[in-house]
């Protein structure tokens, strides 16, 4: 069976749906996987059947939803940044994935994609999976959407965490509506987006759907240990499969003087504020790094998306105990670490908490404050708002949070339950349940082995 995995964002986001498509390769199924055009070496390097690259530039986007606006976040600038970054590309981003969908027999689409992709699986009369990584789209009365900040009081919390949720699907609705919009008014063929492949959690809202037999099931790429399981949930179309960790490639090798960095002194901490676009991280992460070394801890500074903007002169930065890198595997690095200070994004969260390290968080916006909520409510760690650190003293915190034992023990017993899951199999499983399900035979492969 051929599966069309459709992703779109910076790399953190590609990387889960790579784990999926090897995973989906190791059942013995075919996958395209679909992505801005600039990651095709990285895809290319871990073996997946095939690449199709997609129109636009992810770094675009992440600068919309980090700038100074986006950090006063909430959905609506959320959607409004997703839709002018892109918006302009729509007529060419259709045409591409309904090429790319024609040749296969099932399709998956991550959260960008949500609308188009849905749209071109209704449109070629195929299967669909909502494959994501952040808990979106089914309400619930547990916990508010990750793009909605928490609460300020008790009152009426189940019934706020609810409605965020229906909000955010809305909103995010009529924005892909809107999206499509502009693609007809160059094109009158294009299709309008009449399904939303999650109406049936509010279906006085939304168009009555089209699809009368199949009703897209979301797989959360998302570990029950770290977000339980809500009771309200529906059991048999919504699904917590564990994280879906990408190893670092067969070829990748650790860089010669980052190991004799690692080797001649104490576990550094790391920093990391990975994909956040925004000269206030450039800032922030420097001051981090000169507190850290000024506190006497070793660091290794993996800049990612930062490392144009910081300024490399500071007699700190530039210290013995600093090794900058633009980018490591943190499946590989982070289990070397005391721990990580980080901007609180999902991808960074699992990689250290399945590395058992201490976290200590800094949200800048979109989801990153909801996480940084969970790793403190798990114990794992602590959180400094940015708009805060004026207020800190940066160097006590710092080093009251790497002496407390406790914060490095329950990430300790944490990382234990949750290297035991395998969430790229797990989703795999559902997903061949499902469509054997709705009648779909598998690959023969699969049968003989079944």
């Amino acid at each position: 069976m051929r599966f069309a995995l459709l992703t779109y964002g910076s790399r953190g986001d590609l990387q889960p749906y790579i784990a999926l498509g090897l995973a989906l390769q190791r059942a013995g199924h075919e996958v395209i996987l679909a992505a801005p055009a600039r990651y095709e070496g990285f895809v290319n390097d871990y073996g997946i059947n095939e690449f199709a690259a997609l129109p636009g530039d992810p770094t675009q986007l992440m600068e919309q939803i980090f700038s100074r606006k986006g950090l006063r976040w909430g959905a609506l600038s959320l959607a409004q940044a997703v839709f002018s970054s892109v918006a302009p590309y729509v007529h060419e981003l259709y045409p591409a994935l309904i090429a790319v969908c024609q040749s296969a027999d099932v399709i998956v689409h991550s959260l960008l994609l949500t609308g188009l992709g849905h749209q071109a699986a209704v449109h070629l009369h195929k299967p669909d999976f909502s494959a994501l990584v952040f808990p979106l789209f089914a309400p619930t009365r547990e916990f508010p959407c990750p793009l909605f900040p928490a609460a300020k009081t008790k009152a009426f919390l189940p019934f706020y965490h609810s409605l965020s949720h229906r909000e955010f699907s809305r909103v995010f609705w009529q924005i892909n509506r809107l999206g499509l919009l502009a693609l007809r008014i160059n094109n009158k063929a294009a299709p309008k987006l009449e399904d939303w492949p999650f109406s049936r959690f509010d279906a006085r809202y939304y168009p009555h759907s089209t699809r009368s037999t199949w009703q897209t099931p979301i797989l959360y790429g998302i570990s029950s240990h770290v977000l339980p399981y809500p009771a309200d949930w529906p059991c048999s179309s919504v699904h917590l499969t564990g994280y879906w960790p990408l190893p670092a490639s067969q070829d990748w090798q650790p860089p010669a003087d980052l190991l004799h960095f690692l080797s001649n002194g104490p576990a550094p901490v790391c920093v990391t504020f990975g994909s956040t676009v925004s000269p206030s991280a450039a800032q922030i992460a420097q001051r981090i790094v000169e507190t850290l070394v000024q506190a006497g801890q070793r660091v290794v500074w993996a800049q990612g998306w930062l490392t144009n903007q910081c300024r490399m002169e500071n007699t700190e930065i530039n210290h013995q105990n600093v090794f900058q890198t633009a980018s490591v595997p943190f499946g590989w690095l982070l289990p070397q670490m005391s721990g990580m200070i980080y901007h609180g994004g999902m991808g960074s969260t699992m990689d250290g908490l399945r590395a058992g390290i201490p976290l200590l968080a800094i949200p800048f916006g979109a989801d990153q404050p909801f996480w940084a909520r969970r790793i403190t409510t798990l114990g794992a760690g602590i959180q400094i708002p940015p708009s805060t650190l004026k207020n800190y003293n940066l160097r006590g915190t710092i080093s009251s949070w790497l002496i407390d034992d406790s914060y490095k023990q329950k990430a300790q017993r944490l990382s234990q339950k949750i290297l035991i899951e395998d969430g790229p199999v797990q989703a795999v499983h559902l997903m061949e349940e499902h469509l054997k399900h709705f009648g779909m035979d598998l690959c023969p492969e699969i049968k003989e082995s079944a």
